[in-house]
């Protein structure tokens, strides 16, 4: 019951709070995967719970605090930390399955060796474990040698993330986690089913995609994205560039906010124009209110833009260097498991633990109007 990049787009923008919009891009986007070699998760499993989430979101929208106090931390800057938070929020407070533990660490010999993600008991009874993935990958290809992609033809902003590698450690370490002696030591009851929860976008070359047919493994639906080498920019910049929404969900900008971006605008694209490092930017362009709205999801080769095209605003989001910020997502992962874990006594299940409703997250995505923060990074 997800939904496809128009629907996931009318959905996300009936709710006016950032943070709530972003919740419902992350329970309503398409999967990146189709179903094959892994069970891929539902959020809901009945066109009832459907119903009930979005009056749960619409309720949600009107007193968003709570929420925020949950996902809005400054400790964590990651998205895939982001993410998490969002989606443990639903799961706890929301109207479809009921969380049981999260980030539940697997340790032998006093070395972590794994940790589960999600463990939740669906209105069916079922047990579930996911294992949650936010991917913004480039296709980059072999030029004409073939125009049916590979997994292996999808990168992160580090080049050693690629996606043939992250499906298989997600299938192979990371699924199998719940039928490991180590985890059937903490004493959950099961059995446990494996699902993966798998979202995102991926960019392909030029403003059509380049007519490149997908990997056998991706979603017919996936959310799409273009990307184009800084000379190609320059050239096409000016162009409509389709329908598609930034991620997570797309973000509006005021009067105030769209005034002082104009007024810096040209020394912005000078920035842009000269900079060879990675270059996280929004692009906005005006709605038929005449207020600003970030437009399709794009992509520069050496700088990463969302652009709408014509009558648009741009301005720096966030930028990153090339080196690998893995170590600083793995301090982020664990700083956030310690702070949403604690033990729960049951006389069923004695050693078993529990997610906690603090501040244990992500903070959320800073201003599109911020110059220069750090980049989040992807799971």
């Amino acid at each position: 019951m997800v939904a496809r990049a128009s629907e996931l787009a009318r959905l996300v923008d009936r709710f006016g709070d950032v943070t709530v919009r972003d919740l419902a891009w992350l329970l309503f986007a398409p999967d990146l995967l189709r179903e094959g070699d892994a069970a891929l998760a539902r959020p809901f499993a009945t066109s009832a719970e459907r119903g009930a989430t979005l009056a749960w979101l619409t309720s949600l929208d009107a007193a968003p605090q709570a929420l925020h106090d949950h996902a809005r931390n400054p400790r964590f800057s990651r998205l895939g930390i982001y993410a998490e938070s969002l989606l443990r929020y639903f799961l706890a407070y929301g109207p479809a399955a009921r969380l049981v533990a999260a980030n539940v660490p697997l340790r032998r010999q006093r070395r972590t060796i794994g940790e589960c993600d999600f463990l939740l008991e669906a209105a069916s009874g079922a047990r579930l474990h996911w294992e949650l993935a936010v991917k913004f990958y480039l296709h980059i290809g072999d030029g004409a040698a073939s125009r049916t992609a590979r997994l292996s033809d999808y990168v992160g902003p580090n080049l050693q993330d690629r996606f043939d590698l992250k499906h298989a450690w997600l299938l192979t370490h990371q699924l199998a986690l719940t039928s490991r002696a180590e985890f059937v030591g903490l004493g959950f009851a099961g059995p446990w089913h494996a699902q993966l929860y798998i979202k995102g976008r991926l960019f392909y070359h030029g403003l059509h995609g380049d007519g490149v047919v997908p990997a056998p493994e991706i979603g017919d639906d996936h959310l799409r994205g273009w990307w184009l080498t800084a000379s190609e920019w320059r050239e096409a910049r000016a162009e409509p560039a389709g329908d598609d929404r930034a991620w997570l969900a797309s973000r509006w900008l005021d009067t105030a906010a769209a005034v002082s971006l104009v007024a810096e605008s040209a020394a912005i694209r000078a920035r842009l124009e000269a900079t060879v490092a990675p270059t996280m930017v929004a692009v906005y362009a005006r709605d038929e209110s005449g207020g600003w709205i970030e437009g399709v999801a794009g992509r520069l080769a050496g700088a990463s833009v969302r652009v709408r095209g014509v009558d648009a605003l741009i301005g720096p989001r966030s930028t990153t260097s090339g080196r690998s910020d893995a170590p600083a997502r793995r301090r982020d992962r664990r700083r956030a498991a310690r702070s949403s874990r604690s033990r729960r006594s049951d006389s069923a299940s004695p050693r078993r633990w529990r997610s906690r409703d603090r501040r244990s997250a992500e903070s959320a995505p800073r201003s599109p109007t911020t110059a220069c923060s750090p980049c989040r990074g992807c799971s």
